[in-house]
This record gives C-alpha cells, sequence and structure tokens, in this order.
C-alpha cells in the first residue's frame, strides 16, 4: 500500500485545499497522513480558535490513517527558520511516503 503525506500551515487548510484529493487517495487504497505545522487559528483577533478537534472528525470523514499537529505558532510561520521546518517535515516522511 502507497502512503501520501499531506502537509498544511493550519488545521482546516487541508479540507480547504486537499480534502477531495485526500478522499480520492484513500478510495484508491492509499494511506494518508496529514501533518499541520500549527495547533490554533485566530492570528488576526485576541480570541484563539483551537481547531484541534475538528482534526480527528475530519480524519475520520476523510478515512485518512493518521495526522499529526506540530507546535509552531500560528502568526509566525514566516520567521522561523527553514532547518526547522525541514526537521518537521523529516520526522514525519517514511521511506514509502509520497509528497504532493
Amino acid at each position: 500500500m502507497s502512503r501520501v503525506l499531506i502537509i498544511a500551515a493550519h488545521p482546516d487548510d487541508e479540507n480547504i485545499a486537499f480534502g477531495a484529493t485526500i478522499r480520492n487517495f484513500v478510495d484508491q487504497g492509499r494511506q494518508v497522513e496529514l501533518s499541520t505545522f500549527t495547533y490554533i487559528e485566530g492570528a488576526r483577533n485576541e480570541m484563539s480558535i483551537n481547531r484541534n478537534c475538528l482534526l480527528e472528525k475530519t480524519a475520520k470523514t476523510l478515512r485518512m490513517s493518521n495526522y499529526i499537529v506540530g507546535n509552531f505558532l500560528y502568526n509566525a510561520l514566516d520567521g522561523i527558520l527553514s532547518l526547522g521546518v525541514v526537521k518537521f517535515i523529516e520526522e514525519r516522511i517514511h521511506h514509502d511516503v509520497k509528497i504532493f
């Protein structure tokens, strides 16, 4: 079984950008894993909404095999050294995962 790693900046971005593609990969028999960099939404106001609780529902609906949430700050992705991002991605890659 081939595996696919979907990488999104924030929780819920996978639905907007990849929802149908994720479901298509699953329907083809591929194991789909999701990794998001940040763990909260709401950078434009003081009330941050934690959308991680929705990831479990999303994973079940789209039949993803796994999801992992990073701990990068929502509004600071542009200030992170690329090495930190690369290490985060490398930790999630297995030898047989295709990256799209």
